[in-house]
């Protein structure tokens, strides 16, 4: 009887040991885990304190008389504004390429931290983590929007610089100019007209009107 006491003690006792060893791994395991969790929700908040406690100044962005975007941060030793400067001389260059702006030569391109608005291989601009933060969306997101809207801007830039746009121009002006003229000089006839029919009619059907020492169509 008693070897078989030892025997179930010995099982027992075996089960006890592996069952605490589990749990003390899935204890360790939860403590890892909630301590990674722990430093990455700190660096999410020191990150955007970082970004809320700094004072951004907005600078447009505007190749051609209208805004496209803000520029509202610099990158290293560049200003917002220096920043802002530099991408609005780069749009008008591609406005003036003399080879013709090609649409799929515009791309979006990832590379390490920053997101790239590309033309032909050069660098029209990148959108940093701060940009994206500020504009409350992503960074591909955020590209994707300026990559529009400088799209947008070459072509109707195209079409306003073409030379059947700026004819039409000049012949509207002309014929703006030229009615004016005319209405001029019909008013001033008119007058006239108007002038002698009061002379013709003085003395006749219109009597001289005295307003004190004063006389009206005397």
């Amino acid at each position: 009887m008693l070897p078989y006491i030892c025997i179930y003690w010995l099982m027992n006792k075996s089960h006890i040991i592996r069952t605490l060893l589990i749990c003390g791994i899935l204890l360790c395991l939860s403590v890892a885990v909630h301590g990674q969790n722990d430093s990455l929700a700190t660096a999410g908040e020191v990150k955007q304190d970082i970004f809320t406690k700094k004072t951004y100044t907005s600078t447009p962005v505007a190749p051609f008389y209208d805004t496209l975007f803000y520029i509202n941060d610099g990158i290293g030793a560049f200003t917002a504004h220096e920043r802002a400067t530099a991408i609005t001389e780069r749009i008008r260059s591609m406005g003036k390429d003399k080879d013709g702006f090609c649409l799929d030569s515009l791309s979006v391109l990832t590379g390490g931290s920053s997101v790239e608005i590309v033309y032909r291989g050069a660098t029209i601009m990148a959108i940093t983590e701060t940009d994206a933060f500020l504009a409350e969306k992503t960074q591909m997101t955020l590209a994707l929007e300026y990559e529009k809207a400088i799209q947008n801007a070459i072509i109707q830039h195209k079409k306003d610089t073409a030379w059947l746009t700026i004819l039409l121009r000049i012949l509207a002006i002309l014929l703006i100019i030229a009615a004016q003229y005319f209405l001029i000089k019909i008013i001033n006839r008119l007058f006239r007209r108007i002038s002698d029919r009061v002379k013709k009619l003085k003395g006749k059907a219109i009597k001289t009107i005295k307003v004190k020492s004063y006389k009206l169509l005397d």
